[in-house]
């Protein structure tokens, strides 16, 4: 009803009652609430509570809240025991040896009636010394006792200091000097750092402060000089584009100062005149006259050509041929009137007033397309047709259009074969000692390859060894191992005095653990004191006679024990060939010996004696008659012996 589970120990037998091992508050007073339902998982060794809204999951192995033997021990909860070479209560999983785990389920615990110790109240403040190192000092005490109440039943003990002292003097010490920290430079003048602190004690309560300088600095590598710095110059000026308009290319160049590996390029380029070119056009000159076959009153007619080209200057893959003019002028025949082009056009050309003989020009078909320009990136090609279907004969007017047609071809782009772009800078050491590497970097984007080009071939980053120097030492050295604690472990511990680690110093653990030695299996070392004179004057007393006392003391030994085990085995082999009967019924051989039957006699007396005595007799000689010796026991049995029953009647 109010959240409390009981943990009971189930009877051992039917005369024994069950125990009542542990109650456990689930809740708070104040969020008491009553229990729904348990459920044990027993894969996992837990116990799940049902409440009202929400579910606890209570572990049943709870021995780590046993820290002593006898709460331990006297818990007598089933699961739990006390280990005694990890001294503490485990489980039979995490005990190391099963010998070595100790528990008791044979009675019933008293009721739990364990109180957690409490401090008392501090005394009063009373003058005590000190001593720290070689000198002594005084100090204000009070104390404290686990008293109110004290721990009962296995309960918890005090938690906290029992004394606490107050206004020690304490003089400041310093702590040993850190080693140099690494050269702030690789090359040319640096400085190390070397540091301490007035923490070996820390003064305190009106002690002295520590007197001197918690750092110090040197010069170092002011024998290492430095390679000639390797520089670029500045930028020259512009160079003059490569086109006056339609984008053209300008460059500007820079060298290299004391060597030849500075990172980038000597040369930068960008585009100028990026503005498109005016078009131009050019008008030819008019041709001389020429008489045409066309008379009218007596006077003649004559025409002249000129042409009209513009374009884009300066490519001239972008020429366009102009329309074609043609101006005709009448001409009389007597030479008064002179010739005029008054009153003529393209219309009185076009009437037909002219004579029959007169064969006007006509286009031939237009010729294949030639080959384009370009292979890609918009090229240009032509076809052409000749005004020769037919000729302009007798005056005849000339074919009207053009002789030549452009066209775009190949639109598409060219592939652009990848470049590598300039070296970046080289990056920083990875470490300042002990072996780094830095690299640099360059990018497949001097063009980037486009549309179907080749990538670059190469490698895009380049690594090279640097502050290849050993380190330091960086850790102190490891401390005396520590007294065995209560789970059984021993530790030690090291310091980093290095001030500012870099690169592979001060890596690993600061702390190093082992299980302590077992006791029962320890073997103290026993050092046995031994005189070199006494041991060299016993050597020097075994000599030949000794070896030869020996060896014939041995041989005369072995002969004897030889003679001596031949006789006993004699001796029971013809015991067993004489006095070994088999039973004739029994499943089983039966061996025993006169000795036997006459020990039997030792029951009668002497009439008894002598009768039974000349029973045996008669039952050998009875056994002689059929003994085939030549026969095993088993076939004797059932070949002669068939007719008895038992052994007193054969």
């Amino acid at each position: 009803d109010y959240g409390t589970i009981k943990k009971v120990l189930a009877p051992m037998n039917q005369t024994s009652s069950s125990c009542l091992l542990e109650e456990i508050e689930l809740l708070p007073k104040s969020q008491r609430e009553p229990i729904r339902s348990l459920q044990i998982l027993h894969s996992q060794s837990v116990l799940f509570v049902g409440l009202q809204e929400h579910v606890i999951k209570v572990p049943l192995k709870r021995c780590l809240f046993y820290k002593t033997y006898s709460a331990c021990i006297g818990s007598q909860d089933p699961y739990c025991g006390w280990d005694m070479v990890m001294k503490k209560c485990t489980t039979l999983e995490e005990s190391l040896s099963m010998s070595q785990w100790e528990q008791s389920i044979t009675v019933c615990p008293m009721r739990n009636l364990t109180v957690d110790g409490h401090f008392g109240t501090w005394s009063q403040w009373k003058p005590c010394t000190h001593t720290d190192g070689a000198s002594v000092g005084s100090c204000l005490c009070r104390t404290r006792v686990c008293d109110s109440p004290a721990p009962q039943c296995g309960g918890w003990l005090c938690e906290g200091p029992t004394m606490e002292i107050a206004n020690c003097s304490r003089n400041g010490g310093w702590t040993p000097w850190t080693s140099w920290s690494p050269c702030s430079t690789t090359c040319g003048i640096g400085f190390q750092v070397r540091q301490r602190s007035c923490s070996n004690p820390t003064p305190r309560h009106g002690g002295r402060v520590c007197v001197g300088q918690n750092r110090e600095e040197r010069y170092c590598n002011e024998h290492l000089l430095c390679p000639p710095h390797v520089f670029w110059t500045g930028w020259g000026p512009w160079e003059r584009c490569t086109a006056q308009c339609g984008g053209g290319i300008q460059a500007r160049r820079r060298t290299c100062e004391n060597g030849p590996d500075c990172p980038g390029c000597s040369v930068e380029y960008q585009p100028c005149n990026t503005n498109a070119c005016p078009e131009l056009k050019k008008t030819t000159p008019w041709t001389p006259w020429t008489p045409v076959n066309i008379s009218d009153n007596g006077g003649h007619y004559e025409q002249r050509f000129r042409y009209t080209c513009k374009a884009r200057l300066p490519d001239p893959n972008l020429l366009e041929v102009g329309r074609q003019r043609i101006e005709m002028r009448y001409c009389s025949s007597d030479g008064t009137s002179g010739c005029s082009t008054d009153g003529l056009s393209g219309d009185f050309l076009r009437s037909g007033r002219y004579s029959a003989h007169t064969i006007n020009g006509a286009w031939s078909p237009w010729s294949p397309w030639s080959q384009c320009s370009r292979d890609c990136s918009r090229g240009i090609r032509n076809r052409k047709r000749v005004c020769s279907n037919p000729e302009p004969k007798f005056g005849g007017l000339p074919c009207l259009g053009p002789s030549l047609e452009y066209q775009e071809c190949n639109i598409l782009p060219c592939p652009v074969d990848g470049g590598w772009s300039c070296w970046s800078s080289w990056s920083k050491c990875s470490a300042t000692c002990g072996g780094g590497h830095y690299m640099r970097t360059r990018s497949c984007t001097n063009p980037a390859p486009a549309y179907g080009g080749d990538i670059c071939l190469g490698l895009h980053t380049e690594e090279a060894l640097c502050n290849t120097q050993p380190c330091p030492d960086s850790w102190s050295e490891w401390s005396e191992w520590s007294e065995c604690d209560s789970s059984g472990f021993q530790f030690r511990l090291r310091q980093c005095i290095v001030l500012f680690p870099v690169g592979s110093q001060c890596t690993g653990n600061t702390t190093e653990s082992r299980a302590c030695a077992l006791d029962s299996n320890f073997i103290p070392e026993i050092s046995v004191a031994r005189s070199s004179s006494i041991e060299e004057k016993r050597c020097g007393e075994f000599n030949m006679f000794h070896m030869i006392a020996v060896g014939l003391s041995s041989s005369i030994l072995g002969c004897l024990l030889t003679l001596l085990v031949y006789t006993y085995c004699q001796r029971y082999q013809q015991q067993s060939h004489d006095a070994t009967v088999i039973h004739p019924v029994s499943p089983a051989p039966l061996n025993t010996s006169i000795t036997n039957h006459i020990n039997k006699l030792d029951k009668y007396d002497s009439v008894e004696a002598i009768k039974a005595f000349n029973k045996n007799n008669l039952i050998l000689e009875e056994r002689n008659k059929y003994f085939n010796p030549h026969l095993t026991a088993k076939t004797y049995s059932n070949t002669y012996f068939t007719d008895f029953n038992n052994y007193d009647e054969y």
